[in-house]
């Protein structure tokens, strides 16, 4: 009788150990399950982070390419503005207040968004631009107030043949690229003063009746 006690007792040993040994391989797989899973997740972000990054990366190429597109557009719309004397006093407005917006009629697609006619890029690439003109605030003569001024800037004249033109332009999402560029005509005045003088480069100058003309090339 005391042995087949015994016997019992040792299979109910046995399995005991067998139980506990499946419960640690189990929590094992659990536990390497849980870390995959981690693992999976945590290169999912990484990927879709990448491409995110790659994403914008593109869309910001877009929008500086809208914008350097706006730049010569606005050049060309700026060669057909400026007058002998005025300058570009007809594209200024007093104290910038607000800069001066070319329409879509005259400097082409700007302000135009994707997809509307007058837009001059392909509709799936979103792109756009708007441009800007503005007069440079030390057009003088300086008033030195209280408060100190220049007169000409705040009067919105061009006395110095000098404005700012400012892009921006938009791409997908958002994205944006502004460019600034400060705009002279090709040559200033340069007063002759004597006759032949090579006139800095620009251009020659002869006597008139006895007098000086002035070299302006424009």
């Amino acid at each position: 009788m005391s042995q087949q006690s015994n016997q019992a007792d040792l299979a109910r040993t046995r399995d005991g150990c067998r139980r506990r040994q499946r419960g640690s391989v189990l929590l094992v797989v659990m536990v390497s399950l849980v870390a995959l899973v981690s693992l999976g997740t945590l290169t999912v972000l990484t990927v879709r982070s990448g491409l995110s990054g790659t994403s914008h990366d593109r869309f910001k190429a877009v929008a500086l390419f809208a914008a350097e597109s706006g730049v010569a557009v606005a050049m060309d719309y700026l060669r057909t503005q400026h007058q002998e004397g005025l300058n570009w006093g007809s594209v200024v407005n007093p104290n910038n207040n607000p800069a001066f917006v070319p329409p879509a009629s005259d400097l082409l697609g700007n302000g135009v968004k994707p997809g509307l006619p007058g837009n001059l890029f392909d509709p799936a690439l979103g792109a756009w631009y708007e441009v800007e003109i503005r007069n440079n605030r030390d057009d003088g003569p300086l008033d030195p107030g209280p408060p100190p001024r220049f007169l000409q800037f705040q009067a919105g004249k061009d006395t110095d043949g000098r404005v700012i033109v400012v892009v921006t332009g938009h791409g997908p999402n958002n994205a944006a690229a502004r460019i600034d560029i400060e705009v002279t005509p090709r040559a200033q005045v340069v007063p002759c003063e004597t006759s032949n003088a090579d006139n800095s480069g620009f251009r020659r100058c002869d006597n008139l009746a006895g007098g000086v003309q002035n070299g302006r090339n424009f």
